[in-house]
Parts: structure tokens; C-alpha cells; sequence
């Protein structure tokens, strides 16, 4: 039951810092070898150094390092080069290729609890990288069309109307919410807010590529879709619409620091669809976020 439970937590949704198609279960046990369920159609080669792990709370812990001695289209069987102390290899723990393991225990470790009983040191646990994002934007959107004029001719009895709309500069606040799908892709909902003679809330997504990983700082790009809500306050006398929702496209490209808080800086451009003869939305928009990886 216990495993059942471990193997439910991966399929929906385990943190664990390496893409899920990187993964394997080991299937049967003997005193020397270890069967995983990857094989040559997995791309798997005698030689191969794979680490077994197992999860404790919210953090991983190695079992044994392993070595492939023989390989079938769907499992391969592995050599035990090097079991921890104090571990024991069973039915459904994970394995990973060594390397993406040690990459992993290089940024995540996290120290186990002093325990005198023992004089030898044991193996660190390594924790579980974030694979969802919350972050708060704050920056400007550029060259809006956004500060209106109207009509104001009281005297010849005629509405007043909406005439022109000028390029302004609107400071932004938004939320994103990010969760990774594979080490470079990451999915995005953000949510934004805008007020000036215009008003702009608009939900967003969009798929980014991190070219170094989540877990590495460095530079990514993006592209998505989204609705504008945009409202006016239109002066009395008017017959103009108070608002109206709209399609937009976003692109964008930024940094993303992660660490205990990480930061992104974004520009971009974001294409919304005319609203009448008068008002367009569209911007360049510059972002600084702050958040936390979960």
C-alpha cells in the first residue's frame, strides 16, 4: 500500500526535478541484480549508470547506484555497483540516469536530522524541486493607446463622443501561475491589471521554453493567448460602450533567477484586437516578478 500510495503521488504530479520520460520503476529484485522497466526502446544501453531512489515526505533519497549489464525492448536488468548505507532496494522505487541525479543532489540537498545512535554519516536527502510557480509582476505597458479625448460641445445638442485616443504608459500589476510540464516547457495562466482612461483586466496563458531548465538561471521565450476585458468610464451625455472583451496574442522573452525567491525579467508584446475606430490596447510591456517555486 505504502508504494501504491508513492506511485499515485508521481503520476499526479511529484516534483521531482527530472523530466517524468527519464524515469523508470524497478520491477524485481535479487541480491545482486535490479530489473527496471526501461529498455532499448527507451533508448536504454549496456553501460548505463542509472541511480535507484526512493521519496521520504517531501524529499528523495538514494538507494543504490546501478549499472545495465543486459537490455530487452521493454526492461533491462542491472548490476548493484554500489548500495547506501542503510538501504535496501524494493519493488516500485524510481530510477534515474546517475547523472541527472547527481545534477539534481548538487542543488537540493537537504540535511537529515543529527542522530547520535550512529557514528557513520548518512546519505543526505535531496529535496523535491518546484515544479509550480507563483509570481507577482509589477512593470509598465508601453505606447497604449489609452488616454481618450472626447467631444465636449455642450451647445449642439449632439452626444458626446469618443474622437481620439492617445499613446500612454500604464503601470501593471499581475499574478502568474507557472507549472512545469517538462524541464524546459513551462505552461503559464497570468492574470493583469491596468488602469488609466482605459481599463484593462486581462487572463492570459502561454507556453514558455527555458533554455537552461527551471532550476538554472537563464533566459527563456514565450508565446500564448488571452481575453482583454476593457472598460471605460465614459462621461454623461455619451453613447459610447463601457466595455467590451477582446482577443489578444502575447510574445515575450525574459530571465528566470530561481532560488528560495526567484526572480523573472519579461518583455514582450501583446497584440489586442481594436476596439471601434478609436481604441487599441496593443503594447510593449516590460515586467520585474518575484515569486516562489512549490
Amino acid at each position: 500500500m505504502k508504494y501504491a500510495m508513492i506511485m499515485v503521488g508521481f503520476l499526479f504530479g511529484s516534483a521531482l526535478c527530472v523530466q517524468s520520460e527519464e524515469m523508470g520503476y524497478v520491477i524485481r529484485v535479487t541480491p545482486t541484480l535490479v530489473y527496471i522497466d526501461k529498455g532499448t526502446d527507451d533508448g536504454i544501453g549496456i553501460g548505463d549508470k542509472h541511480t535507484v531512489i526512493r521519496s521520504e515526505g517531501d524529499a528523495y533519497a538514494p538507494v543504490a547506484d546501478i549499472s545495465v549489464l543486459r537490455m530487452f525492448p521493454n526492461f533491462s536488468i542491472a548490476e548493484i555497483v554500489k548500495p547506501y548505507k542503510g538501504e535496501n532496494v524494493a519493488l516500485l522505487q524510481w530510477s534515474i540516469p546517475t547523472d541527472a541525479w547527481l545534477e539534481i543532489a548538487s542543488e537540493r540537498i537537504v540535511p537529515l536530522p543529527e542522530d547520535d545512535s550512529d557514528g557513520e554519516e548518512s546519505q543526505p536527502l535531496v529535496g523535491a524541486a518546484g515544479r509550480r510557480s507563483m509570481y507577482f509582476l509589477m512593470g509598465m505597458d508601453s505606447a497604449r493607446n489609452s488616454n481618450l479625448k472626447w467631444s465636449q460641445d455642450g451647445e449642439s445638442g449632439l452626444p458626446t463622443t469618443l474622437i481620439s485616443g492617445e499613446k500612454n504608459n500604464v503601470s501593471i500589476i499581475g499574478l502568474r501561475l507557472g507549472q512545469m510540464i517538462t524541464d524546459h516547457w513551462r505552461w503559464g495562466m497570468t492574470y493583469r491589471r491596468g488602469a488609466d482612461d482605459l481599463q484593462n483586466l486581462s487572463i492570459e496563458t502561454d507556453l514558455q521554453w527555458l533554455q537552461k531548465s527551471y532550476r538554472r538561471p537563464g533566459p527563456y521565450l514565450g508565446a500564448g493567448l488571452g481575453i482583454a476585458q476593457l472598460s471605460i468610464d465614459s462621461p454623461t451625455g455619451s453613447n459610447a460602450s463601457s466595455s467590451a472583451n477582446k482577443l489578444l496574442v502575447n510574445a515575450l522573452c525574459g530571465v528566470h533567477i530561481p532560488g528560495t525567491w526567484s526572480f523573472t525579467i519579461e518583455v514582450g508584446y501583446q497584440k489586442v484586437m481594436a476596439w471601434g475606430n478609436v481604441i487599441d490596447a496593443s503594447s510593449f510591456r516590460t515586467y520585474l516578478g518575484i515569486g516562489r517555486d512549490f
